[in-house]
C-alpha cells in the first residue's frame, strides 16, 4: 500500500488461523506517526505528509487498484477485498468506505 506516493506497508500476508484476529490488518495516523495493527502485532513507522487528499495505491493479490480520498468528507477509511458481486468468475474486489464517525456495535 502506497499513500501520496509513499509505501506504507509491502508483502503482508494475512493469517486467517486465529478468529480472533482474521484478516486483522489496520493503520491509523495520529500526532506519533502511523501504527500498523497485523495479525496481533503492532509496527510503528512515520507519519505521511498530506493536506487534505489521500492518493492511495493498493495492490492485492497482483491486482493494482488506486482511491483518492478527501479527507474532508470523512477521516474514516475501510477498505475491504471481498467476492465480487459482478462477476461470474469467483474473483474478489478491493472496495472502499469512508465515514465521517466511527461505527458502534452493539
Amino acid at each position: 500500500m502506497k499513500v501520496n506516493k509513499r509505501e506504507v506497508f509491502k508483502n503482508y500476508m494475512i493469517n486467517n488461523n486465529d478468529p480472533a484476529t482474521r484478516g486483522n490488518l489496520n493503520f491509523v495516523q495520529d500526532e506519533q506517526g502511523i501504527r500498523i495493527n497485523y495479525n496481533g502485532s503492532e509496527q510503528n513507522r512515520k507519519a505521511v505528509d498530506f493536506d487534505f487528499i489521500l492518493d492511495i495505491k493498493f495492490i492485492v493479490n497482483k491486482q493494482v487498484q488506486r482511491f483518492t480520498i478527501d479527507l474532508r468528507k470523512g477521516n474514516i477509511i475501510l477498505f475491504d477485498y471481498c467476492p465480487d458481486p459482478g462477476s461470474s468468475t469467483s474473483s474478489r474486489k478491493l472496495s472502499t468506505e469512508q465515514l465521517q464517525e466511527p461505527f458502534l456495535f452493539m
